[in-house]
């Protein structure tokens, strides 16, 4: 009788939800393996896939870790880091070496036969872009706060002077300085003094409004819950 077929979570090392999960599934006794494909492919993971008329075959062997590709009973997909290239690599070259890592192994990750996906990184992309969220939720009849996305200093400038303002950005970006100290932009609130030419990238301005409770909710087999 086979092993019963793991569980992928494809993730950051340091995400600390996910270290509750894979917690939760070690205590169940549920096969387990995490994998970031950013960091781990291609100088420490090896990937031999091949695809026929039979469908997609094949496996992911890391450090720890031999993955049967058509044996993945459900991919966890949270937050992996983004496709790079070892640094040995001139710009242009890496700059390819990472696409082909991104549209390669991440094509294999988001085609597994039979595995159920929380959620497909595909959706999880759909979902990403911060004016196609508020579209939508407007589009839906929901309340959303007045907001401002430009590059324009007078305007960012104009809508700070005439509301109490929240900045934030478009994308969670992994950024460091030149010196290699990983750096955070915080979501916070901004004064019409403080926005200079740094604020040239396009930001994302929110009418600051006070919330007296938060609700998560999710959509799961056709059915909204909340708590």
């Amino acid at each position: 009788m086979p092993p019963p077929a793991p569980v992928l979570v494809v993730t950051r090392i340091d995400d600390s939800t996910a270290d509750l999960v894979l917690g939760e599934l070690r205590e169940r006794d549920v096969p387990v393996a995490r994998f970031d494909p950013g960091a781990d492919f291609p100088g420490q993971a090896k990937l031999a896939a091949s695809a026929d008329e039979g469908g997609l075959r094949g496996s992911i062997v890391t450090r720890t870790r031999s993955l049967d590709l058509a044996r993945i009973r459900s991919v966890y997909w949270r937050q992996p880091t983004p496709y790079t290239a070892p640094g040995h690599l001139d710009t242009m070259t890496g700059r390819w070496v990472a696409d082909q890592s991104r549209f390669g192994l991440g094509g294999v990750l988001a085609a597994f036969p039979g595995a159920r996906y929380l959620n497909h990184p595909w959706r999880n992309r759909d979902a990403e872009y911060k004016p196609a969220q508020l579209a939508t939720a407007a589009a839906c009849g929901l309340a959303i706060p007045r907001t401002l996305m430009t590059n324009d200093l007078t305007d960012a400038r104009t809508f700070a002077s005439a509301n109490a303002v929240v900045y934030k950005p478009f994308w969670s970006t992994p950024y460091r300085s030149l010196d290699g100290v990983a750096q955070t932009v915080w979501t916070d609130t901004v004064e019409p003094g403080a926005l200079d030419e740094r604020s040239r990238p396009p930001p994302i301005f929110f009418k600051y409004a006070w919330t007296r409770i938060s609700t998560p909710s999710g959509w799961c087999s056709g059915r909204s819950t909340s708590r």
